[in-house]
């Protein structure tokens, strides 16, 4: 018995049918499951971003509420670091995720893009010391105890004695991290003159940011021929067919043996996600509420805190 191989309409209303062959329907299978894979793999991305977003949000709100309501108790400080706790956390997890989670489409390079991928990562941990430190804190926070080691937040004035500047940093203790015995001496010294005993974790996060930005960067320029040649595959059914869902099925005697379903709606989720902006230098960026005057008063000189 014979496989039959057709496209048609989802909706009972829309009752079209359309032959194709064996070698159409398996392209179109193959295109949709990479695009699954790699769909995947860009919300690893996302959540990741959004990670960060949660743990720089908590780090900007703390320095607001301390300004407006101060506090000094030491279980109020302590509740600070376990909140801090629960956003590094799922920030390092994410990183953790992602790493894990690239997945193995194979196009015309020699490398899948997890091997790409892992090729990659291997090498800005040997560039970046702080890259390099939050896998060895993800460990650490993960399997010896919680992250934060402590939170402080106050208020210093600029330079120019003009402005006020509030802010919350939170540390991590870079001996206790470095107790682990995988972390040799050489590793050790290695955190030890870039940190000394505390490590800033809000500046090892950004700094890790821009290494994922730097690896992502190239994986989505090295594959976006590959993943567009997939994208295009999908897109053309679907425009030859009004713009509207289609199935792709295997139909064996009586019986529909695969289905892939095809929708606007998955390409146009990649695509967008594949858009999401990437930053290779987050530790030069920061997030300010300086007001910059009124039109008839004169503008604030932008001064660097010391």
């Amino acid at each position: 018995m014979s496989d039959e191989y057709l496209l048609k309409s989802p909706f009972i209303g829309e009752g079209f049918k359309e032959t194709i062959n064996q070698i159409g329907f398996f392209e179109i299978r193959n295109a949709r499951d990479d695009l699954l894979k790699y769909l995947k793999f860009e919300e690893s991305v996302f959540q990741l971003h959004q990670s960060y977003h949660q743990l720089e949000k908590y780090i900007l709100s703390e320095a607001l509420d301390y300004l407006i309501f101060p506090y000094s108790d030491y279980d109020v400080f302590q509740d600070a670091r376990v909140s801090a706790n629960i956003k590094v956390q799922s920030f390092l997890n994410s990183i953790t995720s992602l790493r894990d989670q690239a997945p193995k489409i194979v196009g015309s390079r020699p490398e899948s893009l997890k091997q790409q991928f892992q090729s990659l990562w291997d090498a800005e941990k040997e560039k970046s010391t702080c890259f390099a430190f939050a896998e060895r804190f993800r460990n650490y926070a993960q399997h010896q105890t919680q992250p934060v080691h402590s939170v402080s937040t106050g208020g210093g004035w600029t330079s120019d004695m003009k402005l006020c500047e509030h802010s919350t940093s939170i540390y991590a203790d870079v001996e206790d991290v470095c107790r682990h015995r995988e972390i040799k001496a050489d590793e050790k010294e290695r955190y030890y003159s870039s940190f000394g005993k505390k490590a800033d974790i809000a500046l090892v996060a950004r700094q890790t940011m821009s290494s994922i930005g730097t690896i992502l960067k190239s994986i989505r320029t090295d594959f976006k021929s590959e993943i567009g040649r997939r994208l295009e595959v999908i897109d053309n059914v679907i425009h030859t067919h009004g713009g509207k869902p289609v199935d792709a099925i295997c139909v064996r005697g009586s019986n529909v043996v695969l289905s892939v379903s095809l929708f606007p709606d998955f390409t146009a989720r990649i695509k967008k996600l594949m858009s999401n902006r990437l930053l290779t230098n987050y530790e030069r960026h920061f997030v300010s509420s300086r007001y910059r005057g009124h039109a008839n008063m004169p503008k604030t000189k932008l001064a660097v805190s010391e």
